[in-house]
């Protein structure tokens, strides 16, 4: 009975599929920039290091800041404009109200001369006018004030997008150096997420199909960890093979090859 038992876990390890695969980070980031400028200040002194919420490329920004200062002092003049235009075309609309109530009491009356009617009558118009122009300068200044908050917005956009910050991420290399000026799109850093390694593997269609039943064994010792993900179409380069991948607790040491099975 015992020599049976020997049989069948000797035949058990023959059906087990044996894989290698190399110990990978979980993502691999590539920073490119997102607006032109000159390399001000770079920590080139964290390459190979997990940063920890740290700046590692800081594009030159001192323009944009004092644009954007000016901006915001002229905001509040145009906003003080505003409020001012505001309360003075209600005046004035008041003002235009009394006119035409003045003019429409004395327009019929046959005691009232034509030329005091007429007087009645271009004062309720000068009422009018003032009126419109006012609520005109009033539109001009919104438009104005939109505009610069939009501007605002943009040197704001521009500014958080020239300070590159990564947390909890492995430095693994940056790509600029300082005065270096770099346009829209040039690489500045890339980055490793070492919190977890990650397994590439092609399984045979049998293991894909059976995979989710088995036990994984790395380097002969057996896990309590699944299969991350599990492509259901075969491979376009490994033939007849089904990408999957598993993703490990950190390994300290990456790039080294790893023996997998399913049993």
């Amino acid at each position: 009975m015992k020599a049976l038992s020997i049989l069948v876990l000797v035949a058990l390890e023959l059906c087990a599929s044996v894989y290698y695969a190399k110990i990978e980070p979980v993502e691999v980031y590539t920073i490119k920039a997102n607006t032109s400028g000159t390399v001000s200040k770079i920590a080139r002194d964290q390459e190979g290091l997990v940063a920890s919420d740290l700046v590692v490329v800081q594009l030159d920004d001192a323009l944009d800041k004092v644009e954007l200062a000016r901006s915001r002092q002229k905001l509040v003049a145009l906003q003080s404009m505003q409020e001012a235009t505001r309360e003075s075309l209600q005046n004035l609309e008041e003002i235009a109200i009394v006119k035409e109530d003045q003019y429409a009491r004395v327009k019929d009356l046959k005691t009232k001369a034509q030329s005091a009617k007429e007087a009645e009558y271009i004062a309720f118009l000068n009422a009018q006018n003032q009126a419109i122009t006012t609520r005109s300068t009033l539109h001009n200044l919104e438009s104005q004030i939109a505009e610069l908050r939009f501007k605002i917005e943009s040197l704001e956009d521009t500014i958080a997008k020239k300070r590159i910050a990564v947390k909890d991420v492995l430095v693994y290399a940056l790509h600029v150096n300082e005065r270096d000026y770099v346009s829209v799109g040039t690489t500045l850093v890339e980055t490793h997420d070492v919190r977890h390694g990650k397994l590439t593997l092609f399984l045979n269609a049998n293991d894909a199909q059976t995979v989710g039943e088995k036990t994984i064994y790395l380097d002969d010792v057996a896990t309590q960890i699944k299969l991350d993900k599990l492509w259901p179409v075969a491979d376009v380069q490994n033939i007849s093979s089904y990408k999957a991948e598993i993703i490990i607790p950190s390994p300290g040491m990456f790039s080294r090859l790893v023996k997998v099975e399913f049993k």
